[in-house]
């Protein structure tokens, strides 16, 4: 499966050193995330992670190291996220960071923001006034259309290549138990987009 994966990388990219090059380019110009748009930060943890996969994939452990890449991509994060990430720095000490323990620090980060956007979305569990109770009742007359709509269009959105669940490839407990080469050939195999991992029919360097 290892070969297979690097055999159609190397038939769109070419040689090895391209392939990294393009992905190292690709997660340079991502645009830095913002702590309020949590979409961002995911797009920005994605595009590291499928670098470091690849470059794992291609054994490039030099460009994992680099402390120039690393530096470039600590250099986009939000001042919250700057803040935990030197704490993280620190209490690893005297180990040195690199590109590989950055995208696992990362991934857990959006973790933690993904849940607690949830949890505050989440309604109080406090009674409605009656007042309260009838501009409720408006707004779903008024809104149930459109949200059955929003519903169905974000369950044909994120469908799970791998399980066939609803919930994109990225979150799927199936893919993140793979090894790093089995999560390479299943986006290859399936002719996902390279820097998304959503979808089909565009790739992105």
């Amino acid at each position: 499966m290892y070969h297979q994966a690097l055999a159609r990388l190397h038939e769109r990219f070419g040689r090895e050193g391209d392939i990294s090059q393009a992905y190292l380019s690709s997660m340079f110009t991502t645009p830095a995330p913002s702590i309020n748009n949590i979409a961002s930060v995911e797009r920005f943890s994605s595009a590291v992670s499928n670098t470091v996969l690849t470059l794992r994939a291609l054994n490039h452990y030099n460009d994992l190291r680099a402390i120039e890449n690393l530096r470039r991509v600590v250099l986009k994060l939000p001042a919250e996220l700057s803040y935990q990430w030197g704490r993280e720095v620190h209490q690893m000490h005297p180990k040195h960071p690199d590109l590989e323990i950055f995208s696992k620090w990362l991934e857990t980060e959006t973790a933690i923001l993904r849940n607690s956007a949830n949890h505050n979305r989440d309604p109080e569990r406090k009674g409605p006034s009656a007042s309260a109770r009838e501009t409720s009742a408006r707004r779903t007359t008024l809104t149930t259309s459109a949200t059955s709509s929003q519903t169905e269009n974000n369950r044909r959105r994120w469908f799970c290549v791998l399980c066939k669940e609803q919930h994109k490839l990225q979150d799927c407990t199936e893919f993140k138990s793979k090894t790093v080469e089995e999560r390479l050939f299943v986006v290859s195999k399936e002719r996902l987009c390279w820097g998304c991992l959503n979808n089909k029919g565009h790739f992105v360097l």
